[in-house]
């Protein structure tokens, strides 16, 4: 599902480009997930509520860092 990329003590997944496009399909449609979204993105995705929610607001912080 997720590779993980290693550096020292710590990790991150890294998520393959079929699950990044439906996260970023919902993404450009509202920058905040609502409820229903959600259920729909996680048998999508394959990935978890808490990992999806993380993805949203990384992407937030990240636009937000780019202004």
């Amino acid at each position: 599902m997720c590779g993980v990329s290693q550096h020292n003590s710590s990790y991150r997944r890294v998520f393959p480009p079929r699950i990044i496009a439906h996260l970023e399909k919902y993404f450009n449609q509202d920058a905040y997930l609502k409820e229903h979204q959600l259920t729909q993105l996680i048998p999508l995705t394959g990935l978890n509520e808490k990992q999806i929610k993380a993805w949203f607001k990384q992407k937030r912080f990240r636009l937000k860092q780019e202004l």
